[in-house]
């Protein structure tokens, strides 16, 4: 798992940012999923493939409303996988499969599953919790462009459609989704400063007009945002009287932009300088350092003078 997955991973570890997340991305931000009835679940699966075992380990599982309505998956994804269909049918296949095996240790347990009964319990009765992965894209580069159904990927005569169950994708990218105000925590954030992370000038729009949602964030939020979309800017954590810890995301950024703005200059500087070096060189039959003394070059800057002439 990479740094950013990692990141995510944590990220979601909020109730509160997970159930937004659920909400915003399944129920257009209506308050159905609701922080205080997630329960933590164990998100690792193992299942065998030829002689070996493999495990799929989706990024965050939560329980939603004791057993009888949802698991909810979120799977993360930072570059488009052009596999994920299929990767998605056997994580939801293997949900379902493991509910089924915990049955049957339980009933194995209780003494209510024999050798004659083993076969025949399952199925008529039994009741399992639905599974609901959502796939979240969180790439800069482009929009998803990978398959988002089983018909996409496969080669199929039309008059068999009727016949092949299709798989869908619930896979949710930023970039189609034309209100975040749907997110009610730092998702909307996240979503934004991903839209805008190519662009600083983009990024000098959406923070500057909207500095009072990024004056004060959750600083792991902060942090998690920045490492997502690869913004390199130094946050201040700062611990309030609660014992919360924020980041002035809006002062950061503009630090940020400040500092290159005085390195822009320097650069200018010095580019003038150095022409004027060459130029006093060549019309006057001097050295370098004859020019620079005529022209009063600091020391400190006489080393980069040098390695530009």
């Amino acid at each position: 798992m990479g740094q950013r997955d990692l990141a995510q991973n944590d990220y979601l570890n909020d109730r509160y940012r997970f159930a937004d997340m659920c909400n915003g991305i399944l129920f257009g931000g209506d308050m159905v999923v609701r922080p205080e009835e997630l329960l933590e679940c164990s998100g690792d699966i193992v299942y065998h493939e030829g002689t070996g075992r493999r495990k799929i380990i989706p990024d965050k599982v939560r329980l939603w409303n004791g057993l009888y309505l949802a698991v909810v998956s979120v799977e993360n994804q930072a570059m488009v996988d052009y596999s994920m269909v299929f990767r998605m049918m056997k994580e939801e296949a293997i949900g379902y499969e493991r509910q089924w095996n915990e049955r049957e240790r339980e009933l194995r347990a209780k003494g209510l599953l024999g050798k004659r009964t083993r076969l025949c319990w399952k199925g008529k009765g039994e009741i399992f919790i639905p599974v609901v992965p959502i796939v979240i894209y969180y790439g800069t580069d482009k929009l998803w462009d990978g398959a988002t159904c089983l018909y996409d990927m496969i080669d199929m005569n039309e008059a068999l459609a009727p016949y092949i169950m299709n798989y869908r994708l619930n896979l949710f990218d930023y970039h189609n989704c034309k209100d975040l105000s749907v997110f009610k925590t730092e998702n909307r954030e996240l979503f934004e400063v991903l839209s805008c992370a190519k662009s600083e000038e983009a990024m000098d729009t959406l923070v500057y007009q909207n500095e009072e949602r990024y004056e004060e964030l959750a600083y792991d939020a902060a942090q998690t945002i920045c490492d997502i979309a690869g913004i390199d800017i130094t946050l201040i954590k700062r611990v309030k009287e609660d014992g919360s810890e924020v980041a002035c995301m809006y002062k950061a950024w503009d630090d940020h932009r400040k500092s290159g703005i005085r390195e822009g200059r320097k650069e200018g500087v010095l580019e003038t300088r150095v022409e004027s070096i060459r130029s006093l060189m060549k019309n006057l039959s001097i050295t370098m350092e004859e020019a620079m003394d005529v022209l009063e070059i600091p020391k400190s800057d006489r080393e980069r003078c040098i390695k530009l002439v």
